[in-house]
């Protein structure tokens, strides 16, 4: 089972029974377990740990043998991402405060409270972001773009057009974009 949360500056992950191959990308990575420890290969060294921060562009994998785990995902481009330089081993107490403000959110109207959980989190981790979290000029372009143009309907080729930038550099939702 997979849950995806989409914000402005990051995705968050809720995974279960799934163990995705040894990969690298642009995005730096919180893991938290929900079921205690669990094994994560990076490049040639495995953690054994409750919580994790990886930076950006690391080869990695969870050995996670059908447990549940919150992966928050910040493309490079973030402030988040951009405090994330080196591999981070979190403590059991701040993943396990993290896990409960995850099942109150959950129990919640996430809408109208998924930033103070994102934010509270990253504090817990001692990654506090104080900025709207996009540093990438283009991207904040962009985000404002659409923001002035919410009533009409917005394809990724005209944003993309709008601030001087291609078009793949936009996640795309669907074909029809």
């Amino acid at each position: 089972m997979m849950k995806i949360y989409e914000a402005k500056n990051h995705l968050l992950v809720y995974a279960e029974g799934i163990r995705p191959i040894k990969h690298a990308h642009m995005a730096a990575h919180i893991i938290i377990s929900l079921d205690g420890i669990v094994d994560v290969m990076i490049e040639n060294c495995t953690y054994s740990c409750t919580g994790i921060a990886i930076p950006a562009g690391i080869e990695h994998s969870v050995i996670a043998n059908g447990s549940k785990f919150l992966v928050f995902l910040y493309d490079s481009s973030t402030s988040v991402a951009k405090r994330i330089r080196d591999v981070k081993i979190f403590s059991p107490a701040a993943c396990d405060r993290i896990i409960r403000q995850y099942c109150l959110l959950e129990q919640t109207d996430h809408y109208n409270t998924y930033d103070l959980f994102e934010r509270n989190a990253l504090q817990e981790l001692g990654i506090a972001d104080t900025s709207c979290g996009l540093t990438d000029g283009r991207i904040l372009d962009a985000m404002g773009y659409v923001q002035r143009n919410l009533s009409d309907k917005i394809f990724c080729k005209t944003v993309a057009d709008e601030v001087f930038c291609q078009r793949v550099a936009f996640r795309i939702y669907s074909e029809n974009n």
